[in-house]
């Protein structure tokens, strides 16, 4: 039996293919225009499970409230406790993203020098001239 190419995938069967010539017809599970994809809407389990859970809101609120103020309590459960109760007041707090990236071509010559000492590795590659050496 020969052996075939340590580099070589094994030969697979040819698939039959479509002739050019025939047009590729699209499913008939395709949404049309302004046609939902869940046109019932949510499922209404879902809101009952929402409705028996709200019926022990003041229960759960006290659990959460006896675990903050039990200083036997480990000190992780009591900030938890904590934080829960505060989102459910109050809500959770906004997450803001502050973004610091600029165009570096819309910086001026001594912005991009600026930056490039900032964030220097420490391995002496980049050394800082005042900008009457620097090329223009």
């Amino acid at each position: 039996m020969a052996k075939r190419p340590a580099n070589k995938p094994p030969a697979k069967a040819k698939a039959k293919t479509e002739s050019k010539s025939e047009t590729k017809i699209k499913p008939a599970h395709l949404w049309k225009p302004g046609q939902s994809g869940n046109p019932g809407g949510r499922p209404k389990v879902l809101a009952e499970v929402r409705d028996l859970a709200r019926l022990h809101t003041e229960d759960a609120l006290s659990t959460l409230a006896n675990i903050m103020k039990n200083e036997d309590a480990p000190p992780a459960a009591r900030v938890s406790a904590a934080a829960h109760i505060l989102d459910r007041g109050y809500g959770k707090p906004q997450q803001s993203i502050v973004s610091t990236i600029r165009d570096v071509r819309q910086l001026s010559d001594d912005e991009l020098l600026a930056y490039l000492v900032e964030t220097d590795s420490g391995d002496g590659a980049i050394e800082e001239k005042s900008p009457s050496s620097l090329p223009n």
